[in-house]
């Protein structure tokens, strides 16, 4: 997929533009591909808009692969982005709802930095 190109020679602008076309109802690859417009905005140093399409991506088509991945991806933005109330929110959410992710491992030190550390 000319996107991955795109996007391994950091040109974020255009990934996003091509990603910004895609839709899929599949299971995962619909929320792979908002993870990866969060990823490129990331990258481009937009940490608002990455937040924005993680939360998308995580709401997409929960599954036990894609959810709690991009799940920890926007808890990660939020605590960038100084929404340390949101990081709490998402990160109890994979703690909740998805103990047996990879995500899940070290969450409860995840939590408490997002509860106990200030921008």
């Amino acid at each position: 997929m000319q996107v991955f190109l795109i996007l391994k020679l950091a040109d974020y602008k255009n990934a996003i533009k091509y990603l910004d076309d895609f839709s899929s109802d599949d299971i995962m690859l619909g929320p792979m591909s908002k993870g990866v417009m969060g990823d490129a905005f990331a990258n481009n140093e937009q940490p608002e808009q990455a937040f924005e399409y993680y939360e998308k991506a995580a709401n997409l088509n929960e599954n036990d692969y894609t959810t709690p991945m991009f799940l920890d991806r926007a808890a990660a933005m939020a605590l960038t982005i100084g929404n340390h109330k949101k990081a709490v929110e998402l990160y109890t959410r994979i703690k909740t709802d998805f103990a047996s992710s990879n995500a899940a491992k070290d969450i409860e030190g995840k939590i408490n930095q997002a509860k106990y550390t200030t921008k």
